[in-house]
């Protein structure tokens, strides 16, 4: 299943999607828990559990 992590006050909670549509680019999701500008993990999350405190470095 593929898996996000959404950061929320300094917390992240992890959710199960389904993307839409993809390419080596870009997902496409459409979940009622995600918003446009919502500050998500999508790789190299491997170590991060579910309503763990973080301190998000952010990439470009």
């Amino acid at each position: 299943r593929t898996l996000v992590f959404k950061l929320n006050n300094g917390e992240v909670e992890w959710i199960y999607v389904t993307p839409v549509e993809m390419n080596t680019e870009w997902v496409l999701i459409d979940h009622e828990e995600i918003n446009p500008g919502d500050t998500l993990a999508v790789d190299k999350h491997f170590s991060i559990s579910h309503q763990q405190k973080v301190i998000p470095l952010m990439a470009n």
